[in-house]
């Protein structure tokens, strides 16, 4: 082989290589390509985002711990008092009958 025909075939491989990267590319850029199409979009972006402000809204409306133990406590209080009303309502008259 002389010089022009070594170089031809290292061309002719060369190009081969090039090709193979070339589909490797348009596979990469494919796939991208889906992934892009999946993404939100800006507009959609912004209606999240505005879905998240009002139901932080909502959320800082609720009631605290706190707030949630005192209303139990007060219903616990007045179940105790309702199921005991006759046993407070005797020692009441008793209290009250003997001075």
């Amino acid at each position: 082989m002389d010089g022009t025909e070594v170089r031809l075939k290292r061309l002719e491989e060369d190009g081969k290589e090039i090709r193979s990267d070339l589909k490797s590319i348009m596979t990469t850029l494919a796939e991208m390509k889906g992934t892009l199409s999946g993404l939100a979009t800006k507009g959609e972006l912004g209606e999240v985002k505005v879905a998240v402000a009002k139901l932080e809204i909502r959320v800082e409306k609720l009631p605290t711990m706190g707030r949630v133990s005192l209303l139990l406590g007060i219903c616990v209080a007045a179940i105790t008092i309702v199921v005991r009303w006759s046993e407070l309502g005797n020692a009441l008259v008793s209290v009250l009958r003997h001075p």
